[in-house]
């Protein structure tokens, strides 16, 4: 058996040229057809479809033919993981349904492969201290410009604490293709911080245990 030919594409410009000569005359696009090098059944198939749907051109094959992902959503997928790389796709799809009520329903699936066109790959997260965040740094700089201008005019007491809490959290994270995926971490403190002994330039130091931040 003989191996299939290629089919041959025809352009937007033949088909418009057919439908043309169509109009102006019935018989004469199927000698428009001829000169285009164009077989007289998918011929008489364009000018159909023309007929039939209104349709001069054809349609596009591949690709997402309806994408329900915009760039609202878009936007608000970013600016989620922006706060916190460490969001599943289930808390990100929850999270966009209840601030864009009014967008159409998108699946786990379909908001992974919008998040793998943004080029947001999943990887190791690592932690970032939050004293090395500028804005951190920039409040930094303002305290301490008001301790020695003021603070040291004032009974000033420094302070140690204890009590370091275990917590579990995700691994992984989403950040763009070549940046890592830095969450920012307070410090491994819990709700329970103990403060362990207060010194000050009036009364020296003083010891104290089994007390937490609701004592002072």
């Amino acid at each position: 058996m003989a191996a299939r030919g290629r089919y041959r594409r025809i352009s937007d410009v033949d088909r418009n040229r057919l439908i043309d000569a169509f109009e102006a005359d019935d018989a004469d696009y199927l000698q428009v057809a001829d000169t285009l090098g164009i077989k007289h059944s998918t011929a008489r198939s364009i000018v159909g479809v023309y007929l039939r749907d209104g349709r001069r051109n054809k349609l596009p094959k591949g690709g997402p033919i309806n994408q329900k992902v915009d760039d609202d959503m878009r936007d608000a997928l970013q600016g989620y993981l922006d706060d916190n790389p460490l969001l599943t796709l289930r808390q990100l799809n929850t999270q966009l349904r209840a601030d864009l009520p009014d967008k159409p329903f998108v699946t786990t699936s379909t908001i992974a492969r919008t998040l793998d066109g943004m080029l947001l790959t999943l990887k190791l997260a690592e932690d970032v201290p939050e004293q090395h965040e500028p804005r951190i740094l920039v409040a930094r700089v303002i305290f301490g410009n008001w301790f020695l201008q003021v603070g040291v005019l004032g009974h000033t007491v420094y302070i140690d604490e204890t009590g370091y809490n275990l917590w579990t959290r995700r691994s992984y994270g989403r950040a763009p293709r070549g940046e890592p995926a830095r969450r920012v971490v307070h410090g491994q403190r819990g709700k329970q911080v103990n403060i362990t002994f207060a010194i000050s330039g009036e009364v020296g130091q003083n010891i104290i245990r089994d007390c937490d931040e609701s004592d002072f």
